[in-house]
């Protein structure tokens, strides 16, 4: 009884750490729940149809300013992928699947689309906050990223 309480806890306090937050920029919160397992990701709740385009939006419409920023496009680019895992993750848990990260590549083209809408480079305040988007996103989704690459790129040992 008393593990089970603390399992609990445990995955209310990680899940608590990525909730979704308002705002204009997107951040990591069912990858990290998909990674935590079936409990977390029943937990994170089931986004609906009109939630998917929004991320999708939101995610597409942040990567292709950090691009047209000219911020490092090595971490923009590993900020797209930490994007599309979110999202595909996201997609799941709207389906009630189990293998969150099964539409990655759907989804790193569902973000390359924006990225070829010519824009005009945004306001330097823009810029200056999605510079700091960008290394936050990549701070929240590196561990997920290399894990995830291990486990599908390596044999089993």
């Amino acid at each position: 009884m008393m593990r089970r309480a603390a399992l609990a806890l445990a995955a209310s306090a990680s899940l608590s750490a990525c909730a979704t937050t308002g705002g204009e920029y997107p951040n990591v919160h069912y990858a990290r729940a998909a990674e935590s397992g079936a409990v977390a990701m029943q937990l994170a709740g089931r986004p609906t149809r009109d939630d998917m385009v929004l991320a999708e939006e939101r995610w597409g419409r942040a990567i292709a300013d950090s691009y047209a920023c000219q911020i490092d496009a090595g971490a923009v680019s590993e900020a797209a992928l930490v994007g599309a895992m979110e999202l595909a993750a996201m997609s799941a848990a709207s389906r009630g699947r189990q293998n969150p990260f099964e539409g990655v590549v759907g989804y790193m083209s569902a973000l390359s689309r924006h990225t070829t809408t010519r824009r005009g480079r945004p306001p330097a305040e823009r810029c200056g906050r999605l510079q700091q988007w960008v290394t936050q996103t990549r701070t929240d989704g590196r561990e997920l990223l290399l894990r995830e690459a291990e486990s599908r790129l390596l044999p089993p040992g």
